[in-house]
């Protein structure tokens, strides 16, 4: 039996410098000759991140925010359970109650309520951080995470201080860019993912 595999081939893509929208990957169908293009990606210190995530926020978080010992961060990399992992941690926290969360809104933290949701540090807490993020028009980037309901919440660095714990933070950053890598006071649960079921 012949393998699918030899029917593709992938085009090495061109990342950009963390400044700009970068190139996007290219998978082409050999037989029919049909490109298929994956959204383009930044490059931040040799890791691609896809637009809406830039190195300056993730620099300034590193420096404003602090994490707490009550904090756990649900840290995968990208397709790879983050949302299933979430949905079990937010049940766990909010004593069972499938009501008080929505995984169509991925879980995410409202602080209009008292129910324990997840918080996209690298995507929500993005004010505040002295920084101007309208320079690297982060608002013409982010709208695959608005439409994926991930920015629901923006907040302040202020308002991130004054969530209550303990917080469920959410990260697809490696351990070289790991939010809380200095001080280590957070939890983390990693999960993994068999390479060739995220990739297929």
């Amino acid at each position: 039996m012949k393998s699918i595999l030899n029917d593709w081939a992938l085009q090495s893509p061109t990342i950009g410098d963390g400044n700009d929208d970068g190139g996007a990957i290219t998978i082409v169908n050999k037989t029919t000759n049909k490109q298929y293009k994956n959204r383009p990606m930044i490059n931040i210190d040799g890791i691609a991140h896809p637009p809406f995530i830039r190195k300056e926020v993730l620099n300034a978080q590193r420096l404003k925010l602090s994490f707490r010992p009550t904090d756990l961060f649900v840290t995968t990399y990208a397709k790879c359970g983050t949302t299933l992992t979430e949905q079990i941690v937010c049940l766990l926290l909010n004593d069972g109650r499938s009501d008080n969360l929505n995984p169509l809104d991925k879980n995410s933290f409202d602080k209009h309520s008292d129910v324990v949701g997840k918080i996209w540090t690298e995507v929500a807490v993005v004010e505040g951080l002295g920084i101007d993020i309208d320079n690297n028009n982060y608002e013409a980037t982010t709208t695959t995470a608005k439409r994926l309901c991930e920015m629901k919440l923006r907040m302040s660095v202020d308002e991130f201080d004054t969530i209550p714990s303990p917080r469920v933070l959410k990260t697809h950053e490696p351990v070289q860019l790991f939010p809380d890598r200095d001080e280590r006071h957070a939890k983390v649960i990693y999960v993994t993912r068999n390479p060739f079921d995220a990739c297929v």
